[in-house]
């Protein structure tokens, strides 16, 4: 029996190439704008929440929204980031600007 026939090589492995930084600040600035409109949304709706809120209970506007603000905006990057990268994609919206390769070959 000839072994040359029943050996099998071993995958050759190509370099791994990665994205260099200004792919990078591209690929965070478009998250940031594609979190940047709902955001925007988000913050308007609190904003007018708290403020009805506020002027029937008397508390001061600007103080409750700038305590209920930053967990919400914590809250909203986080699911953003959970919801893309466990998506079909597995990448947020930035990482397709990247351009980047898992393998040379």
């Amino acid at each position: 029996m000839d072994k040359s026939r029943h050996a099998q090589l071993a995958p050759v492995e190509s370099p791994v190439v990665y994205a260099g930084f200004w792919l990078r600040v591209v690929a965070a600035l478009v998250d940031s704008l594609a979190m940047f409109i709902p955001f925007c949304i988000v913050a308007f709706i609190v904003t007018v929440i708290v403020k009805l809120v506020s002027t029937t209970r008397g508390y001061e506007p600007a103080t409750v929204i700038l305590t209920v603000l930053p967990p919400v905006v914590i809250v909203a990057t986080w699911l953003y980031f959970a919801m893309m990268e466990s998506s079909s994609w597995q990448a947020t919206l930035g990482r397709p600007w990247q351009e980047r390769r898992r393998s040379a070959g």
